[in-house]
């Protein structure tokens, strides 16, 4: 039988992530360093602690040694998340923390700091119908209002589970969403933030507890049955706040104070 050929053209990685074996002798306090254009990053245990290079030449350079590469959650949220966000801003598009779903071409933007409630939100809405899934935690906004849906797994909690069928989840996942929600918490990353104060391997000690009590992330449509676009134009912003009731027109540059401001919000963990 004949096969038909596909040319697919290559494209060059703006960032590349590789293993290396980093870490060296145990330390008494962690070392950052400048050389060049590489940013060197040792903890206090040696080659059991988190280890880094990144080198920010063209294209930018990742090594990370192993504990990092099977915490990968870590080495994304940490080292590469941070990088994409300066990246995007460099080539005129923001990556922001927030949460969008789309209905007729017109996308309904909703931001808040950590925990105040997007995930479950978005979540109810999908449920009713209607709507297109575009992303739970982070966007992408380019010129003239465009909107990148950036769709990486939702982390769950026990009250989000209530926007949903708790049958979606697994016996065994839902027994241990409680402890693994409470520890990946809005609360739970401020124990992170004030022991990353202290002389402790922080990012180790970070890479060590995911590898055992991994976060809860599940990909919406093992959740909710919905289309995920890639798509749209923003519509509507929706400001969330805890408190009372409170329903209110922020001038724009409020907004985007506020749009700004809980992204910073979303990157609290060290480093």
């Amino acid at each position: 039988r004949s096969m038909a050929k596909v040319r697919l053209e290559a494209l060059e990685p703006d960032i590349i992530v590789a293993r290396r074996w980093l870490g060296g002798r145990p330390r008494l306090r962690l070392s950052t360093a400048l050389e060049g254009d590489k940013i060197v990053y040792r903890e206090q245990l040696g080659p059991l602690s988190a280890a880094v290079d990144i080198d920010l030449s063209e294209p930018i350079r990742i090594d990370a040694n192993w504990l990092l590469t099977w915490s990968h959650h870590v080495l994304y949220t940490n080292m590469v998340e941070p990088l994409l966000r300066f990246m995007f801003v460099a080539r005129g598009y923001a990556l922001l923390h927030c949460a969008a779903i789309d209905r007729d071409g017109s996308a309904l933007v909703m931001s808040a700091k950590t925990d105040t409630g997007k995930t479950s939100t978005v979540l109810r809405l999908l449920v009713r119908g209607g709507f297109s899934f575009l992303s739970d935690d982070m966007a992408i906004v380019g010129p003239g209002g465009r909107l990148l849906g950036y769709p990486k797994p939702m982390t769950l909690s026990s009250h989000t589970m209530s926007a949903v069928n708790e049958n979606a989840l697994p016996v065994a996942d839902r027994l241990m969403l409680s402890i693994r929600s409470t520890l990946h918490s809005r609360e739970g990353r401020a124990v992170g933030h004030a022991l990353g104060r202290l002389p402790l391997p922080i990012v180790t000690i970070n890479a060590w507890v995911q590898l055992f009590i991994p976060p809860p992330k599940y990909h919406v449509t093992s959740l909710v049955d919905c289309a995920v676009i890639p798509s749209s134009t923003i519509g509507t912003v929706v400001l969330m706040e805890r408190g009372e009731p409170l329903a209110e027109t922020p001038s724009l540059d409020a907004m985007v104070d506020e749009l700004l401001g809980n992204t910073e919000d979303a990157y609290t963990f060290p480093p």
